[in-house]
């Protein structure tokens, strides 16, 4: 078999490549849109300051919201940090399987359905979304956690336009929609450049 590189059609703003591999068929394997959830917490991310390490997504009215792919533990937290199209934080969005947490707004045990989900040493693919002011936790599909924000928490995180991912291992990715996101000059689908 004989591998060479090829242009593909640009799915984002960036170029992207595909490998065909020529043997008794041609196999296209398309670039993938899971992308490394980059930890800005380094001094190249300027200490989750930097909006280069972020990623834009109209999160108020996203219907897709987060979706990430992680091992969902007992102790160490999932966290999402939430900023204003400027760049400015607004908050992180933390769980685990002990807690769910919204800076300055939520602070629970987590639910026994969304517990019962998270299997031990599994990869979960489980979504966020605080889409019309209400925080879902979604898996497989299924709403296990909800949330209506009000008040102060409704008009802080009304204003959430970008995201970017605290603490988080290197085996982690997320899905990237380029149709609803915009990945900052700092993100590749590896990881953080």
């Amino acid at each position: 078999m004989r591998r060479q590189n090829v242009e593909t059609e640009n799915t984002s703003e960036r170029d992207s490549a595909s490998n065909i591999i020529e043997g008794p068929e041609n196999l296209v394997i398309k670039p993938s849109n899971d992308f490394s959830t980059c930890d800005c917490w380094t001094p190249e991310c300027g200490y989750c300051r930097d909006v280069e390490c972020t990623v834009k997504q109209d999160l108020v009215n996203s219907e897709q919201g987060i979706a990430v792919s992680s091992v969902v533990k007992r102790k160490q937290l999932n966290s999402i940090v939430f900023y204003e199209d400027g760049g400015d934080q607004i908050g992180k969005f933390q769980w685990n399987r002990r807690g769910i947490y919204l800076t300055g707004c939520i602070a629970c045990y987590t639910p026994r359905a969304l517990k019962g989900k998270c299997l031990r040493h599994v990869q979960t693919l489980w979504v966020v979304s605080i889409t019309n002011g209400i925080l879902r936790i979604k898996i497989d599909g299924e709403v296990l956690y909800e949330h209506e924000l009000r008040g102060d928490c409704l008009e802080r995180y009304s204003k959430a336009k970008r995201f970017a991912f605290y603490g988080t291992p290197d085996d982690n990715s997320f899905l990237f929609l380029p149709e609803e996101m915009e990945a900052g000059e700092k993100i590749v689908n590896t990881g953080c450049v």
